[in-house]
């Protein structure tokens, strides 16, 4: 869909010393896009603006964290580089859940992905938005400890 994407990259969140997995990032025409993704099922209830969100799901509910709010968290983690490039965030549920009173600015279901992100498949990106990328994958990390860091990080923060 675009020129280059990365997936399961981790960065560091500016001032807290952890690490934070951006599960895939893409090149556009339009900046770096970082995409946060969702496998829900059962009816969600929550607004952009809300820290947590609550999933109805056989006659259980569970409240969550805003997956908008966690990728902002991905987002300052880019913007952190310097890069000097817009940074867009996306929320994708990749599963069967549904928003009965609406989907959130910012979030997709799968199937309309393609459709939601047209205006950023126009046009080639930029040397700047190249120099990015190039700059964004020399600073991200891949490795194990890096992902084990992430998850003890994790545990610690939320058991």
């Amino acid at each position: 869909m675009f020129p280059k994407s990365a997936h399961n990259l981790y960065l560091p969140l500016p001032g807290s010393g952890r690490l934070t997995e951006i599960d895939h990032i893409a090149l556009t025409s339009a900046g770096l896009l970082v995409v946060e993704t969702k496998n829900y099922s059962g009816d969600i209830y929550g607004r952009a603006d809300e820290s947590t969100w609550t999933k109805f799901n056989r006659g259980k509910s569970r409240t969550f964290q805003n997956p908008l709010k966690q990728n902002q968290a991905h987002i300052r983690a880019v913007q952190a580089l310097n890069l000097c490039v817009p940074v867009i965030g996306r929320v994708v549920l990749a599963g069967p859940a549904r928003f009965p009173k609406g989907v959130p600015d910012g979030v997709s279901y799968l199937k309309s992905l393609r459709h939601d992100l047209k205006g950023l498949r126009r046009g080639r990106p930029s040397p700047a938005l190249e120099a990015a990328w190039s700059t964004l994958l020399a600073n991200a990390r891949t490795d194990r400890a890096a992902q084990k860091a992430h998850r003890e990080g994790l545990r610690a923060r939320y058991g």
